[in-house]
């Protein structure tokens, strides 16, 4: 005996409407354009400028200086550890045998990168044939994008030829000296001071320490 189903007055659920047809699973190659967003698209970001790095060009980049972020400091590098010092005028006494004048200039890559190039000043018309050669090469730099190579006793200059007119790219937080001087000298990541008699490299030097 057959039994009458009632209507109970519930409209059908989705469990009620399903059918023999199935549906393929998607997966993460059925959106193509998803898969080639950047990082940039999904967050949005800015670089935080830390520090600059003080350094001379390396030998395989083109470069342009600063016409105006310039400043005139005496430093001191040291070779073994490869690390360039600010000496400021309370400890210049001890290290005045050591030291190096030079003019930090803010400097740009072709590629858009940036340091502070510790350019050598030189002395007079006898100076270093390196020192004299890098400040030329600093001086072409304001004008035209330069390359500087190691040569017989001093720097080679190159001098750009193919998309001389690119602008270079500088940073927008660095408006004036003392403010490069901040990033080249950071607390973190930047080139260190010798602000007085007592920092650990003049104790060594005077054999104290």
């Amino acid at each position: 005996m057959r039994t009458a189903k009632h209507n109970t007055g519930k409209p059908a659920t989705e469990q009620d409407n399903i059918t023999s047809t199935t549906t393929e699973p998607v997966d993460i190659f059925s959106d193509v354009a998803a898969l080639g967003v950047w990082i940039d698209e999904l967050i949005p970001s800015q670089k935080v400028l830390t520090h600059i790095q003080v350094r001379k060009p390396k030998r395989d980049e083109w470069v342009r200086c600063h016409g105006t972020l310039v400043a005139r400091l005496n430093i001191y590098e040291d070779q073994e550890a490869r690390a360039t010092y600010l000496v400021t005028p309370a400890a210049l006494e001890p290290m005045a045998d050591l030291v190096k004048q030079v003019r930090l200039t803010l400097t740009a890559t072709y590629g858009g990168a940036f340091f502070a190039w510790p350019v050598p000043v030189p002395a007079d018309v006898r100076a270093n044939a390196w020192h004299a050669s890098a400040f030329a090469a600093a001086e072409v730099g304001t004008r035209s994008w330069v390359r500087i190579t190691a040569g017989d006793g001093e720097y080679t200059v190159h001098k750009r030829s193919v998309n001389e007119g690119k602008v270079p790219e500088w940073p927008g937080e660095i408006v004036d000296v003392p403010t490069m001087l901040r990033y080249a000298f950071a607390k973190v990541g930047g080139a260190e001071v010798i602000e007085n008699t007592s920092h650990p490299i003049v104790q060594r030097l005077l054999g104290i320490a």
